[in-house]
């Protein structure tokens, strides 16, 4: 033994429990910013706000949803959606996620972006003018996937 404590490393599990009970607790909750998915949008953010959907009932596209996949938590924006079925995909990447999310599998929804010591704000809904590109993006992700173009 050399005199130091013995570093104990707390399970995925744990971590993500917590995140959970957290973020239905307080409604809000931020945390770093990590990954490549997203692009520049996510590059220059120290953290993103996550806001739990309890309390952000309405999704439409051009949100960015966060979801659990893969033992973390995952935030990508939704292209479309039909009823229940929402497809998702990061701004950087040409594929959708894949299988697509149910309304039950989103944790919350990205509300805010810290940059630069600052909280910017992210457009709460999409001007009807800006609809038509976010369609036709979920379309031809749709199709490549579906063609299996670009895996």
């Amino acid at each position: 033994m050399n005199g130091l404590p013995e570093i104990k490393r707390i399970s995925q599990d744990i971590v993500m429990e917590t995140l959970r009970s957290v973020l239905l607790e307080r409604g809000e909750i931020t945390l770093p910013a990590t990954g490549f998915s997203m692009g520049p949008m996510f590059q220059s953010a120290e953290s993103l706000v996550i806001r739990s959907c309890s309390h952000s009932p309405a999704l439409s596209p051009g949100a960015i949803l966060v979801f659990e996949r893969n033992e973390g938590w995952v935030a990508h924006r939704l292209w479309m959606k039909w009823g229940d079925v929402y497809l998702t995909g990061g701004d950087a990447v040409w594929t959708l996620d894949w299988p697509p999310l149910r309304r039950d599998g989103i944790t919350g929804r990205v509300v805010a972006l810290w940059r630069n010591g600052r909280r910017v704000e992210l457009e709460s809904g999409m001007a009807w003018w800006r609809r038509p590109r976010w369609i036709t993006g979920g379309i031809l992700r749709l199709l490549r996937k579906a063609l299996g173009w670009g895996n």
